[in-house]
């Protein structure tokens, strides 16, 4: 049944894939994401996958449409035919292997992201102007294989390093080091991980 209403709806996906199809780096950056969320895209490495990505799976829409940023044009058209949830909001300079699970509520305005951050519903990353880094920037940098869960806070100058889970509910204000999980309001320590977490 999902096939049919694929193919019914193939037309709606004609523009937002002419990138996909034509940019090598967006196809190879969109595969590394769809590969993220496999368990819910069937033939995640194709361009059947992509299409059924777009139409079922809302949380990647707003990430193919991050995507899109060096593609204005087509970005632009993509909200007249696959509509992105306008509680999702990305930004920054995100690597590949983003993924956004259940997605209600996220705002992600990082500096920039390591590859394979994961980020769960409710989860806000952005700005704190009273929190500058070095650069002067107000926004986060967050590490590689970086996990955000449920209802986190992530906001100012700071940098999250690599390998690090940040529990639901987290407050996080100060910068936080490589290979560690954080929780609580504010977000404080709770264990450093050994090789192979």
């Amino acid at each position: 049944m999902k096939k049919a209403i694929l193919f019914l709806n193939f037309w709606r996906l004609l523009i937002p894939i002419i990138p996909y199809l034509k940019d090598k780096k967006l196809r190879e950056v969109c595969k590394i994401d769809l590969e993220r969320i496999e368990y819910a895209v069937p033939q995640h490495d194709t361009l059947l996958g992509l299409c059924y990505a777009l139409l079922y799976n809302m949380p990647y829409r707003a990430v193919y449409q991050y995507r899109l940023k060096d593609h204005k044009a087509i970005k632009y058209l993509c909200n007249f035919f696959i509509c992105n949830k306008r509680e999702i909001e990305i930004s920054g300079d995100i690597m590949p292997g983003l993924a956004i699970f259940h997605g209600q509520g996220c705002i992600i305005h990082c500096n920039s992201a390591g590859k394979n951050l994961s980020v769960w519903q409710n989860v806000k990353v952005g700005r704190n102007p009273s929190t500058k880094d070095s650069n002067g920037s107000d926004k986060p940098s967050i590490g590689d294989n970086v996990n955000i869960y449920t209802g986190s806070i992530v906001t100012g100058g700071i940098t999250i390093g690599n390998n690090v889970d940040i529990g639901a509910g987290s407050v996080v204000l100060k910068d936080i080091p490589d290979n560690c999980v954080i929780a609580g309001n504010p977000a404080k320590i709770i264990r450093h991980k050994q090789e192979g977490d």
